[in-house]
């Protein structure tokens, strides 16, 4: 079973900019200040690509509900960026203007949120460990068939006799 490291992608987080940690070590969002000269659509574009990227790495990963985290973390560091933008001071106030998904009023383009975060993969399958079972015969048995196969299709010739 893998488990995807979810306080690791936390700390990859940390060193791209997208969350800060606080005097008490709690992990929060901020602005990406690199793409806030960036268009809405295209700092939508960016986040989305973000939370598609690890969502697609870690879809075989047993602990993929564990993500919940990662995502509302790239969601409010996009909500932060928006609101760096636009010169809005709370996550609050770019939540209510452009809605809980942070829809791009040009080209209404939203942000990524999946409905669901549920493995991808059937890990109780027993279909690799145990394949279908299949008569397999004992040496003598095997021996058996390959003599009674050449001598009905393969025809003999001695050397000594041509």
């Amino acid at each position: 079973m893998v488990n995807a490291p979810i306080n690791k992608i936390i700390m990859e987080l940390k060193k791209g900019g997208f969350v800060r940690q606080n005097h008490l070590g709690a992990v929060l969002p901020q602005a990406h200040t690199p793409i806030v000269n960036l268009t809405h659509y295209e700092i939508l574009s960016f986040f989305n690509s973000k939370i598609h990227g690890i969502l697609n790495f870690y879809s075989f990963a047993s602990n993929r509900f564990r993500l919940w985290r990662v995502i509302w973390l790239l969601k409010a560091s996009c909500a932060l960026t928006l609101a760096r933008k636009l010169k809005l001071k709370t996550i609050k106030q770019v939540f209510k203007r452009f809605g809980s998904n942070l829809k791009c009023p040009d080209t209404d383009v939203t942000l990524f949120y999946p409905t669901s975060l549920k493995v991808l993969h059937d890990f109780k399958s027993n279909s690799i460990a145990n394949p279908k079972k299949e008569k397999v015969f004992n040496k003598p048995e095997r021996l058996n068939l390959k003599k009674a196969y050449l001598r009905k299709h393969v025809k003999f010739v001695d050397p000594l006799q041509t």
